[in-house]
């Protein structure tokens, strides 16, 4: 707690990897409330976090924690979520974590699964997934790195166990499948706030300098045609250009 807040540890939790902005404020039990807008992340996330906090009798300099998902997710829209966190807790000193997009939705599956499948929709018919086991103390650890694949090719999940998705309708023949299905609506900050204030108890900590988002693509303004440009090309332009600089001036 700092500030006036009357509450414990108050943390905010910024989604903005999915197609809606997600913000949610919980306590340190992880029980709190969760917002979503719908419409562009730049002019829904900043007015529906400063509701959320005026609602509860709060301000942004109360909050002990921002925790933001930092993806894979989609360029835009990690963009926003994580510069917004990021100068919310410059302006607040404010620690902020961020926190993998599909770990945090797969703590959405129901506590007594132990596999979960977490498959979330990238663009086009083109989905994003990855396993995870629950482990010891309960946590949910990752089997493998994400796997972006086409809708048709993500993997079942069975008996026993769940998929959190935020696509049902992508994932042919889903109404057949024995496993529990979660659809993460207006959940997915809450999600994010418990998981970053889980690591935040571990002691983790993102400088402003180095937390960036992870995008499921390069920005479209670094594609070339013919593919990506070399990773020395920047540099030997500003060198060629510093160079006929250089030139220039000895005439």
């Amino acid at each position: 707690m700092r500030g006036g807040y009357a509450g414990a540890v108050l943390v905010l939790g910024i989604d903005t990897a999915g197609r809606n902005a997600s913000v949610a404020l919980v306590d340190g039990d992880g029980i709190g409330e969760t917002r979503e807008r719908v419409g562009p992340h730049s002019a829904t996330l900043l007015p529906v976090t400063a509701e959320l906090l005026r609602d509860h009798g709060a301000r942004p300099e109360d909050l002990d924690l921002i925790g933001v998902s930092r993806g894979p997710g989609s360029y835009t829209g990690l963009r926003v979520g994580v510069v917004s966190a990021k100068t919310l807790g410059w302006a607040t000193r404010t620690p902020v974590v961020g926190v993998p997009t599909l770990e945090a939705r797969a703590r959405l599956a129901p506590g007594r699964v132990p596999r979960v499948l977490v498959a979330l929709h990238a663009y086009k018919k083109r989905m994003l997934y990855q396993w995870f086991t629950r482990g010891r103390g309960d946590v949910l650890e990752p089997e493998a790195v994400p796997a972006l694949v086409q809708a048709a090719e993500v993997p079942r999940a069975g008996a026993g166990e769940a998929v959190v998705t935020d696509a049902p309708e992508l994932l042919d023949g889903i109404d057949s499948w024995r496993a529990e299905v979660v659809v993460p609506l207006g959940t997915a900050a809450q999600a994010v706030a418990a998981l970053a204030l889980a690591r935040w108890r571990l002691d983790a900590r993102d400088e402003a300098c180095s937390l960036t988002p992870v995008y499921l693509r390069p920005p479209p303004v670094t594609l070339k045609p013919g593919g990506f440009p070399h990773p020395g090309a920047h540099a030997h332009a500003h060198a060629h250009a510093h160079d006929k600089g250089q030139g220039q001036n000895r005439t």
